[in-house]
């Protein structure tokens, strides 16, 4: 509702300052209003780093993700260790 009441002055803040705002629907993020040049440079960077794409596809994947976030939290754990460290 209160987006809905601001919009424009959300936008401008947006465009002219750079800011971000997040988009809550009964407290769960839902959007990010960001800066259109913010999201072209991200743009780039995704077309021009195929790893990076292929990571935030994995990222993005609803079954991929709670794999990826469970090994995050076993490696913060130690449960994890370095493949190379592994070998070594």
């Amino acid at each position: 509702m209160q987006l809905r009441q601001q919009l424009g002055e959300v936008l401008e803040r947006v465009y002219y300052q750079f800011q971000q705002f997040r988009v809550l629907r009964k407290d769960k993020p839902m959007a990010r209003l960001v800066n259109e040049d913010y999201m072209q440079a991200i743009d780039y960077l995704i077309g021009s780093d195929p790893a990076l794409a292929d990571t935030i596809a994995l990222m993005l994947n609803d079954e991929a993700a709670p794999i990826l976030k469970e090994g995050a939290k076993e490696w913060r754990s130690g449960q994890r260790i370095p493949l190379d460290e592994a070998l070594s």
